[in-house]
């Protein structure tokens, strides 16, 4: 630029009627008097200058009001994302779990059978007889005449303990003890005028086994329940056996006999 050029611009701003000073339009120094036009002129600059800086800090409100959306609008979704993965993995842990216990309910129920099985291949079959006749007992007491089969090789263990029960009036009627090679050993089954109640040990094994896998498919569909109520928890917040169904299915108390029952 030429020192000419330089020179005109210099006059030119120092015969401005008003500057620009800081936030504002100011009068020029050397102006002492305005004159009407280039006062009307220097209210319009200013107003022009206002509203233009209140549209710059409104832009830059509305810009960081935005910015500041968009934050919160991320959170908002991540932590959704955040929940929906939590209930997911919740449910598959519930799911996996479940899975586990249905596979190993079997493994459990079978050592549990062949451990008690072992033990009670140790005991003496008189203490077999001794428990089952006297449980047998509650449903046969007021019976004149019973017949107890069992298996051939438990026919004296049965005897010892008929004439023992008898001498302590367990029981009241005659027992006829006959022998069965049909049945397995320690099996007992009783027979009377009302019915039959079969209290063998064979069948009340498998009311145990029936009552200890019931009791697993119940702890598995209680684990998937609790996952699931978890996993709705977690998504709002970002949270001795049972009965049976008859007496074969409790080990505790006998079946009885299809054609007739015992009265309690």
């Amino acid at each position: 630029m030429d020192r000419r050029s330089t020179r005109a611009e210099d006059a030119a701003v120092m015969d401005a009627p008003f500057l620009l000073v800081g936030e504002g339009l100011r009068v020029a120094p050397g102006r002492r008097v305005l004159k009407a036009a280039e006062y009307t002129a220097l209210a319009d600059a200013q107003g022009l200058l206002d509203a233009a800086r209140e549209s710059a800090r409104a832009s830059a409100q509305r810009a960081l009001d935005e910015a500041q959306e968009e934050r919160r609008r991320g959170f908002r979704e991540g932590a959704d994302d955040a929940r929906r993965e939590a209930a997911t993995t919740l449910a598959a842990i519930g799911a996996g779990a479940a899975r586990t216990l249905a596979r190993i309910e079997p493994l459990l129920a079978e050592a549990v059978m062949t451990a008690l099985r072992g033990v009670l291949d140790e005991a003496p079959a008189t203490v077999f007889y001794d428990a089952v006749l006297r449980k047998i007992a509650r449903f046969v007491r007021d019976q004149r005449f019973l017949t107890l089969r069992v298996a051939p090789q438990d026919e004296a263990a049965a005897r010892t303990q008929i004439d023992a029960l008898h001498a302590q009036g367990v029981f009241a009627g005659l027992v006829d003890i006959q022998v069965d090679a049909t049945l397995a050993p320690l099996s007992a089954v009783m027979s009377s005028e009302s019915g039959t109640v079969d209290a063998s040990l064979d069948l009340q094994l498998e009311g145990l086994r029936a009552a200890l896998e019931r009791e697993a498919a119940q702890v598995a569909a209680s684990i998937v329940d609790d996952e699931s109520a978890d996993a709705n928890q977690a998504d709002r917040a970002t949270g001795g056996f049972g009965e049976p169904d008859s007496l074969r299915a409790d080990p505790g108390v006998f079946r009885r006999g299809a054609a007739s029952d015992l009265s309690e």
